[in-house]
């Protein structure tokens, strides 16, 4: 494939990928044809393979930006930020402001590829707390209660995302906000919410 930060080549493969949620959105994704994806995105059959393999690829690849984009924006010095308290603010706002930037594509990922995009994610959190090990390294394996807090820890996030998006008049700020207090102050939040 040609370099991926050429512009024409970015604008090629953002239209295809425009092109096939449009069609999913009209038919099953049994039904749509590389030709039809190629038609609607004004390019040829050549173009869509410089890009893609097959049309499931699309989705996939839309469900792997996506993921990369979330986990990296929860690293703050190639550590990960979510179990390091004193980057727990500047990884909050990445994860929240990151989020938003995508989450028309989120959305639609929710709509049709929810079950293989909420795995992915959790378990590519998961894989970043666990970089942990390489910043200790004293210590030959994982502690089972860390690999437990990381689980739990990744499936928060990958929880309060998808709460923050079937919530749509919950704002940027109010989400980071929440998201802080809860990460910050996890059992003090919930008994709190349930006293008031």
């Amino acid at each position: 494939m040609k370099n991926a930060t050429d512009l024409r080549v970015v604008k090629s493969r953002a239209n295809i990928c425009n092109s096939f949620i449009e069609l999913l959105r009209e038919k099953p994704l049994s039904e749509i044809t590389i030709q039809e994806i190629c038609d609607r995105a004004l390019c040829s059959r050549n173009t869509f393979y410089a890009h893609f393999p097959y049309k499931e690829a699309v989705l996939e690849s839309m469900r792997n930006e996506c993921v990369d984009l979330i986990t990296r924006s929860c690293t703050a010095d190639g550590k990960a930020a979510l179990i390091y308290p004193d980057d727990i603010w500047s990884c909050v706002f990445n994860t929240i402001s990151s989020t938003s930037n995508i989450k028309d594509r989120l959305l639609f990922l929710m709509q049709f590829d929810r079950s293989n995009t909420l795995t992915l994610l959790a378990d590519r959190l998961y894989e970043h707390c666990l970089v942990f090990i390489d910043d200790h390294p004293t210590l030959d394996t994982y502690p089972v209660s860390y690999e437990f807090y990381s689980r739990y820890l990744s499936a928060g996030i990958v929880g309060f995302i998808v709460s923050w998006l079937d919530h749509p008049e919950v704002s940027e700020a109010d989400a980071c906000l929440m998201l802080h207090k809860i990460h910050s102050e996890p059992f003090k939040v919930a008994a709190a919410e349930l006293e008031s």
